[in-house]
C-alpha cells in the first residue's frame, strides 16, 4: 500500500516516517515508521479506505482519546492519531513480540500455569480499564502481545471507534464490532459493557487451556447463535490436566447473563497463584441440583370458571423462579403437559428432570383468593414446605410474589433475593389482567376457534389498558398463529400482528415475547432473514426468553435458509430444557424430514405422539414423512389420524391427497383437492397446499402457478418449499429458482 504510506508521511511531515508495512487485518493495515522526534519505533494503524469510509472521523478522534487516558504496564497505549486526508490512523508503541495468537499457532494449548498468568495479565489490564470507564471489545489472542513472555493488551477501546464500519463487522445482521469466535451474547446486539470483555477473556482462556474457542461454527452467525443459548463445556472434559477450580473459573466468565459473570478485578485476583483455589467452589456455577417444576394450579372453587386465574398464577410465579439466578425452572409446556396425570409427585418431577415440585389450588370468593402451595422433594416426594396465602384479587401480584420469595428461600437460602418485587403486575388494572389471563389460556389451546376468542380477550384487556404490553404481545401471537396455521390471510394477519409487536416494543422495549413474534412476522411474510435473525437472537438472550423463541427461529429462520444443522442444534437445545414438549419434538422431527432422514423422522413423530396422541402436527407429519418413504397406506393411516383429530385440516387434506396419489389412488387425491379448491372458493386456503397436492397429482405446471400465487400473497409455508422433498419433482424448473431468488432463498 505505498499510497497510504506516502500519505500518511505527508501527513505527519516531520514527525514521523512510514518504513514499511509489518501486518494487515480486516480493519486496519499496520506500517512499521519511526518517530523523529523522539528517536524510537512505533506501530501506525491506518484503517483500510473502505473502512474508513464507514467511520466517523469525530467518533473516531473522540475514542482515540479516551483511549490514549490509559496508561498501565499491562496496555499498549494511544501515542498519537491522525486523518490524512480521509484516511484515519493512530499509533502505538511498536513491540518487537510475538501476539498470542502467533504463540498459540505455534504450541496449541498451553500448560495451565502458563494459561492462567497470561489470562491474569489481560485482567490486570481490563481492571485498569474498566476503571477508567474503557471497555476494550475485542478481546481475542490478535489483541494480546507477549513480550517477555508476559502479556500486554493492544486496540484498547478502538473497537467502539470502529462501530458502524464495514469490514469484519457483521453489518449482515447490524450488529457491533467484534469478533464472534470471542462475543459476548449481548454485544451482538451491541450491548457490551465491562462484563462483556470478561466474557470474552473466559473465551481465550478456554482457547488456551483446550487448544480451541468454546464455540465454533461454518460462519459468524451460526457462531453467535452459539454463543447465545449453549452451555460452553467444561474445559476440564477436553483437557483432564486442567484442575476443577479452573474450569470453574471458566465457567464463570462465560456466563450466559452479565451479573453472573466475575469482574475482571476478581478474575485477576483468582488467577493468583497464591490465592487458595479450595474456597473457589463458592464461585462454582449454579448447582444443577436446584431444578424446580411449577404445576398448574388446581381450581377449588364451588364455581367452575376459574381454570385460566389458576394457571395464570401459576404461570406467572415459574416466569418469577425462571428469572432467579442459580435456579433452574422446568418451562411451562412439560410442567403443564402432566396437569392431569394420575402419576405420583416424585414421578412427575423425575419424568421432567426436576429436584423440587411446586403444587397448589385456588379458591375464589367474591373479591377473596385464597392460594395453598406446597414444594415437594423429587427424591422423596415428602414435603419440604407447605404454606396458605390470602389476599383480596387485588392482591394477586403480592401473593405470587409472596409464593415466589419463599421458595426461593427453601431451595436457595444463600441468595438472599434483594427487596425488590420479583413479581411486577404487567398492568395496574386488576380486570384488565383478568382478561388477559383468559386470553392467554385461550391463545394456549392453540385452535382456531379459541385464537380468535385470545384476541377478543387481550382487544377487551387493552380497552381497559391501553399500555398494557403483553396483551399487545398476545394479539401478535394470535393473529400470527393464525396466519401461520393459514386460518386467515397472510395480508390480514401477519400486518397486524406485525402492529401489535411494534407497539408492545414500544411500550416495553426488549420485551423478549414481542421481539419473537416480530421476527416470525419478518421471515415468514417479509421474507427479511437478517432482522429476523436479529429479533430472535434478541428475545434468546432476555434472562427469561420466550418458549416460542427457539423453536419459531430454527423453523422460520434457519430451516428455510438450509442452515438444518444449527437448526437441529437449537432445537435440542431447546428439548433439553422442556423434555415433555410434543410441539418440540415434532418440530425436530420436521428438520429430520427436511434433512431426508426419514427414520429419524417417523421417531421423532412418533415419540411426539406418545407424548400427546391428540396432537395432531405429529400425525401430520408422519404421515408426510411415511409418504416420502414410499409406504403409502401406512401414510394414508397416520394422515387419516389426522384428518379426524384437525376437523379436516386444509394442510392435512392436501398431505392426504398427496399420499393417495403416492398410493396410485388417484381418484381419492382428486377428490381431496377438489375439496381443497372448494373450500378456498369461501375462506383462506394457502396456494401452498395446492402445489403440493398438485404435484402429487403430477400436474407441475399447475404447481408452479400455485406457487407463484403464494408468492404474490406471501403464504407463511411458502418459506420452506426448498426444503420440503414433496417439491424436489419441480425444484429443478426455472420458475423455481426464480421465486426461491425473490424470496432471498437458495435452492
Amino acid at each position: 500500500m505505498p499510497d497510504l504510506a506516502a500519505r500518511i508521511n505527508a501527513h505527519t511531515g516531520s514527525h514521523y516516517q512510514v518504513v514499511r508495512e509489518i501486518g494487515r487485518g480486516g480493519m486496519a493495515i499496520v506500517f512499521l515508521a519511526s518517530d523523529l522526534r523522539h528517536g524510537r519505533q512505533v506501530a501506525v494503524k491506518v484503517l483500510r479506505p473502505e473502512v474508513s469510509d464507514g467511520v466517523a472521523a469525530e467518533r473516531f478522534h473522540r475514542e482515540i482519546r479516551i483511549a490514549a487516558r490509559l496508561t498501565h504496564p499491562r496496555i499498549v497505549s494511544v501515542i498519537d492519531s491522525g486523518d490524512a486526508n480521509g484516511v484515519l490512523y493512530y499509533i502505538m508503541p511498536f513491540i518487537d513480540a510475538p501476539t498470542l495468537r502467533e504463540h498459540l499457532v505455534g504450541h496449541g494449548a498451553l500448560p495451565y500455569a502458563e494459561a492462567a498468568g497470561i489470562a491474569r495479565d489481560v485482567a490486570r489490564a481490563l481492571a485498569h480499564a474498566h476503571s477508567c470507564g474503557v471497555v476494550h471489545r475485542d478481546v481475542k489472542p490478535e489483541n494480546i502481545m507477549l513480550p517477555g513472555g508476559e502479556a500486554v493488551v493492544t486496540d484498547f477501546g478502538i473497537a467502539r471507534a470502529f462501530e458502524g464500519a464495514g469490514g469484519t463487522a457483521l453489518t449482515q445482521v447490524g450488529m457491533a464490532s467484534g469478533t464472534p469466535l470471542y462475543m459476548s451474547p449481548e454485544q451482538a446486539l451491541g450491548e457490551c459493557d465491562a462484563s462483556g470483555d470478561v466474557y470474552s477473556l473466559g473465551c481465550v482462556l478456554f482457547e488456551l487451556l483446550a487448544g480451541r474457542p468454546p464455540f465454533e461454527g461454518h460462519n459468524a452467525m451460526s457462531i453467535l447463535t452459539r454463543h447465545t443459548v449453549e452451555n460452553a463445556p467444561h474445559v476440564s472434559a477436553i483437557n483432564r490436566e486442567i484442575p476443577r477450580w479452573m474450569s470453574q473459573l471458566v465457567a464463570r466468565c462465560l456466563a450466559k447473563k452479565p451479573e453472573d459473570r466475575l469482574s475482571a478485578a476478581e478474575l485477576e485476583s483468582l488467577l493468583d497463584p497464591a490465592k487458595n483455589h479450595a474456597a473457589l467452589t463458592s464461585l462454582a456455577p449454579p448447582a444443577s441440583d436446584r431444578t424446580v417444576a411449577v404445576l398448574p394450579f388446581s381450581d377449588l372453587t364451588a364455581s367452575s370458571g376459574h381454570a385460566y386465574l389458576c394457571e395464570g398464577i401459576a404461570e406467572e410465579v415459574l416466569t418469577a423462579l425462571a428469572n432467579v439466578s442459580g435456579l433452574r425452572v422446568v418451562s411451562r409446556a412439560s410442567s403443564f403437559a402432566l396437569r392431569d396425570s394420575t402419576l405420583s409427585a416424585h414421578e412427575k418431577a423425575r419424568r421432567m428432570g426436576a429436584t423440587s415440585l411446586l403444587e397448589g389450588s385456588v379458591q375464589a370468593a367474591g373479591d377473596r383468593l385464597r392460594v395453598n402451595v406446597r414444594l415437594s422433594n423429587s427424591a422423596d416426594g415428602l414435603q419440604i414446605w407447605s404454606r396458605r396465602f390470602d389476599g383480596s384479587a387485588e392482591d394477586v401480584f403480592a401473593i405470587e410474589d409472596q409464593i415466589t420469595r419463599a421458595v426461593v428461600d427453601q431451595l436457595q437460602p444463600e441468595s438472599q433475593v434483594q427487596s425488590v418485587p420479583l413479581v411486577t403486575g404487567p398492568t395496574a388494572n386488576i380486570d384488565a389482567h383478568r382478561l388477559y389471563l383468559r386470553g392467554r389460556q385461550a391463545l394456549n389451546a392453540r385452535t382456531s376457534a379459541r385464537l380468535r376468542d385470545s384476541i377478543g380477550f387481550f382487544t377487551s384487556a387493552l380497552e381497559l389498558d391501553p399500555e398494557f404490553a403483553l396483551a399487545h404481545v398476545g394479539v401478535a401471537e394470535a393473529e400470527l398463529l393464525l396466519g401461520v396455521y393459514g386460518v386467515k390471510a397472510p395480508n390480514e394477519a401477519m400486518p397486524a400482528s406485525r402492529a401489535a409487536a411494534d407497539r408492545a416494543l414500544t411500550l416495553q422495549p426488549g420485551l423478549g415475547e414481542a421481539l419473537a413474534a416480530r421476527a416470525t412476522t419478518l421471515a415468514v411474510f417479509e421474507w427479511n432473514w437478517a432482522e429476523a435473525e436479529r429479533d430472535f437472537l434478541a428475545a434468546l438472550l432476555r434472562r427469561h426468553a420466550p418458549p416460542s423463541a427457539a423453536q419459531w427461529y430454527a423453523l422460520y429462520v434457519l430451516a428455510p435458509q438450509g442452515r438444518l444443522d444449527e437448526a437441529r442444534e437449537r432445537l435440542e437445545h431447546a428439548l433439553r430444557q422442556d423434555p415433555l414438549s410434543p410441539a418440540l419434538t415434532a418440530s425436530l422431527g420436521q428438520i429430520a424430514h427436511f434433512a431426508r432422514e426419514y427414520d429419524s423422522a417417523t421417531a421423532y413423530q412418533s415419540a411426539a405422539i406418545e407424548l400427546a396422541a391428540d396432537f395432531f402436527p405429529a400425525h401430520l407429519f408422519l404421515g408426510q414423512a411415511l409418504t416420502e418413504m414410499g409406504r403409502a397406506n401406512d401414510a394414508i393411516r397416520s394422515l387419516t389420524t389426522a384428518l379426524e383429530l384437525s376437523g379436516r385440516s386444509s394442510e392435512v387434506l392436501a398431505a392426504l391427497s398427496a399420499a393417495h396419489a403416492s398410493a396410485n389412488d388417484l381418484p381419492a387425491a382428486n377428490d381431496l383437492h377438489r375439496e381443497l379448491v372448494e373450500r378456498a372458493a369461501t375462506a383462506y386456503v394457502s396456494p401452498v397446499l395446492h402445489g403440493l397436492a398438485l404435484v402429487g397429482l403430477g400436474r407441475q405446471e399447475e404447481a408452479l402457478d400455485a406457487l407463484e400465487a403464494a408468492r404474490d400473497c406471501h403464504a407463511a409455508d411458502l418459506i420452506w418449499i426448498a426444503a420440503r422433498p414433496a417439491f424436489e419433482p419441480i425444484a429443478p424448473s426455472a420458475r423455481f429458482a426464480a421465486l426461491l431468488r425473490e424470496m432471498g432463498l437458495r435452492n
